[in-house]
């Protein structure tokens, strides 16, 4: 019987460590896959918020080189004010990152006044900064 029991004890330290080691596998999985996301889900936020403040030249200057150069700032806040949420939000979340090579998919909410709106935006890198290339707000993009 002390012969089982010791065997017992044995496959439960085993389990035991097997359990400890995947959950620090797991843990260190997601502070990687966090570290990857974290400049561009930064950049997303920082876009938002020079809307909010109406800061629009700083927000067009996040916007990739393409844009910036077929959108003048009049024709930015034109577009801007297409979409209602983009300057009522008081707050953005990106539950759902991902990030391949030097492009980013963010796609989460804006809480406006009249509730959450769903949103995505694209990115890609440029050296180590994060530019927007698109942004869609309840499925009308950004134009």
């Amino acid at each position: 019987m002390a012969e089982g029991n010791k065997v017992l004890k044995i496959v439960g330290i085993g389990c035991g460590l097997l359990v400890l080691l995947s959950a620090c596998g797991i843990g260190a999985c997601l502070l990687f896959v966090k570290g990857q996301t974290d400049a561009p889900a930064s950049a997303s936020h920082a876009f938002f918020a020079d809307l909010r403040t109406g800061n629009y030249q700083q927000a067009l200057q996040r916007m990739n080189t393409t844009y910036q150069s077929t959108h003048p700032l009049p024709t930015f806040q034109q577009s801007v004010a297409q979409i209602p949420a983009l300057t009522q939000q008081t707050d953005s979340t990106f539950a759902n990152r991902s990030v391949s090579n030097q492009t980013a998919t963010m796609s989460g909410t804006l809480t406006s006044p009249s509730g959450d709106v769903p949103v995505t935006v694209t990115l890609s890198q440029v050296g180590e900064y994060w530019y927007i290339d698109s942004v869609m707000v309840q499925g009308t993009t950004l134009q």
